[in-house]
């Protein structure tokens, strides 16, 4: 029984496919339901930045730190590494109170 060889240059050409990933988390989510409660304007309308304010508005940025912080549920802006020991040494201590 003789099975069929297709020739070399009839072989079907192997398209290449590259694929980027990129997260984003909920960040675009968060910064439209805050556009929507309108955070931005609010702010904008009871602060009056300084004079010399350039840039983005207080409002802005205000809205973005909010979306930081709820994007990464945490407050700070520069995390403090070891200070987890240092509250535990504390909180185990013995407590003793004078009158």
């Amino acid at each position: 029984m003789m099975g069929f060889v297709t020739p070399p240059d009839m072989e079907p050409s192997r398209a290449t496919l590259t694929l980027t990933n990129e997260q984003i988390n909920s960040v675009p989510l968060l910064l439209g339901v805050i556009d929507q409660m309108g955070i931005r304007d609010v702010i904008d309308a009871h602060v009056t930045p300084h004079g010399a304010w350039q840039g983005a508005s207080v409002g802005t940025l205000v809205s973005i730190w909010l979306c930081h912080i709820l994007a990464e549920r945490d407050h700070r802006l520069v995390a403090v590494p070891g200070t987890g020991n240092l509250i535990g040494g504390i909180t185990q201590a013995p407590f003793t109170f004078s009158p």
